[in-house]
């Protein structure tokens, strides 16, 4: 299983791409919902895949599946994210069993995913 790591916050690319290297990273999975922002362009998905893969790094996004905002208006309550009933979803069971064929040496991009994680572990 991966590790779980909150990889984007309050970093560069370069702080990024160095604690990959640095923990012997060799896979990302991107798992936010929205992998897109208008004050760190560096890291919406297309240039971060981008710059994650030229220095040999796998990235994957999974954020359709394992995303906290997910798109399922059935998983909401009052109008937050009720975890119990994204557990129980189809999306939300694929998505742990792929990320569960992931190697070792990756790392979650995201900060939400610890707590979707515990969650699913609980639930096994």
């Amino acid at each position: 299983m991966c590790r779980s790591t909150p990889l984007v916050t309050a970093r560069s690319v370069e702080q990024l791409l160095a604690v990959l290297k640095a923990q012997q990273i060799a896979f990302v999975i991107d798992v936010r919902s929205a992998p897109y922002s208008r004050y760190k362009p560096e890291f919406n998905k297309e240039a971060l895949q981008r710059e994650i893969q030229t220095h040999q790094i796998r990235y994957t996004y999974m954020g359709d599946t394992l995303g906290g905002r997910p798109n399922d208006p059935d998983c909401y309550t009052d109008d937050k994210v009720d975890y119990d009933k994204v557990r129980q979803k189809e999306f939300y069971q694929q998505g742990i069993r792929r990320s569960r064929r992931s190697p070792s040496s990756c790392a979650w991009c995201s900060s939400v995913v610890r707590a979707n994680q515990r969650s699913a572990t609980a639930a096994n």
